[in-house]
């Protein structure tokens, strides 16, 4: 007996009868699975495109990007390529809008350019080295930071002269580096940035003075180490180390 033979719709090739097909040999169409899912793609695409006309009947359509007329594929294709696809996504805009929103003029040679970025200046690498060049002058010519008796001139409210005056030796003894002002009223208590509130000392004073130590005590101190004791008599001085003394005996007292 011969056997009985049929032809693959996809591939072409010859299918004949096995045991397997017994039951089903009027469904056998194609001469295996692969070929199976193929020929149903292949031919749904074919039918749809069919029923709508749309690869006999289409028209050249305008692309969105770079306005040039393209044949589409599908219904849905709206640029001629990936690269406009995604340039028009990226910019919301036609090409020749996207052009003139970035033309500019260089700020060195003055020529127009296309900017590939928003905050670009200049059109060319020399334009670039040179503006930096100049830019890099300018720096040279601004003043450097400001000089540490300026600054704290400027903080305790007084002339540089006045403050290089007041803070030339401490007022107790005769240190002359290192020199800070004291607050005979604390700021903390509501004592102000003023002169009749300042008092010159030297880093040991000052630190003695916060140990609720008198400038007497700190004098007796000092002779007995034999070290000189030279109270300075400008500025008010005195009164403002006897008002110190003062201030510490009540303190000690209560």
């Amino acid at each position: 007996m011969s056997q009985e033979q049929k032809t693959c719709l996809y591939c072409g090739k010859t299918i004949y009868r096995k045991p397997k097909h017994l039951h089903c040999w009027q469904n056998v169409k194609y001469c295996s699975s692969t070929c199976g899912h193929r020929w149903l793609y292949y031919n749904r695409r074919k039918q749809r495109r069919q029923q709508k006309g749309f690869r006999h009947n289409t028209k050249n359509i305008i692309c969105s990007w770079c306005e040039t007329s393209f044949k589409p594929i599908a219904i849905s294709h709206k640029h001629c390529s990936n690269k406009c696809r995604y340039n028009h996504k990226r910019y919301k805009v036609t090409e020749k809008e996207w052009i003139k929103q970035r033309t500019s003029k260089c700020i060195i040679c003055n020529t127009t350019y296309i900017k590939t970025h928003t905050h670009r200046k200049v059109c060319s690498k020399k334009c670039r080295q040179e503006y930096t060049r100049k830019h890099s002058a300018k720096s040279r010519t601004i003043k450097g930071p400001p000089i540490r008796e300026e600054v704290n001139s400027k903080k305790y409210n007084l002339d540089v002269n006045i403050y290089l005056e007041l803070t030339k030796k401490c007022s107790i003894c005769p240190v002359n580096v290192y020199i800070c002002i004291h607050h005979i009223q604390h700021k903390s208590k509501g004592g102000k940035n003023h002169i009749d509130n300042y008092l010159p000392l030297c880093f040991n004073c000052h630190r003695m003075i916060h140990f609720n130590e008198t400038p007497t005590t700190i004098t007796e101190l000092y002779k007995k180490l034999e070290i000189q004791v030279n109270i300075r008599q400008d500025f008010n001085i005195p009164n403002k180390l006897e008002t110190i003394n003062k201030k510490t005996k009540t303190t000690k007292s209560e």
